[in-house]
């Protein structure tokens, strides 16, 4: 459940024979590695040991900033989470990003009650 909520696509499951190790190759993008030792980690009680290394760069087949979902193109990554993407990266970098933040929400909050 932990590599499926991530975006992982399983790519081979092989067993040690003799022993209890169980060993899961996947494909993981990038932005999901965030956090996920800590949380295999606890699910499974530290028993969980976690390998990463660099696989591949892969194109990305539908536009994050497309407003009408595409029916023609198949993925399991949805236009929402690509724009999650790249607004962490954008924010990371220091760049705009088009959040709607509140910065005094007593005074928005005063001047509908006074009405």
């Amino acid at each position: 459940s932990v590599l499926n909520k991530r975006l992982a696509k399983i790519v081979q499951e092989t067993q040690i024979e003799g022993t209890s190790v169980f060993i899961v190759d996947c494909l993981i993008p990038a932005p999901e590695i965030f956090g996920l030792s800590e949380e295999m980690r606890s699910k499974t009680s530290g028993s969980a040991q976690i390998q990463l290394t660099f696989n591949h760069w892969e194109i990305i087949p539908i536009d994050p900033f497309y407003q009408k979902y595409q029916t023609d193109i198949k993925t399991t990554i949805s236009p929402k989470t690509l724009q999650s993407y790249i607004y962490s990266i954008r924010k990371r970098k220091g760049l705009k990003v088009d959040d709607k933040l509140i910065e005094e929400s007593e005074k928005q909050r005063t001047i509908k009650r006074n009405k």
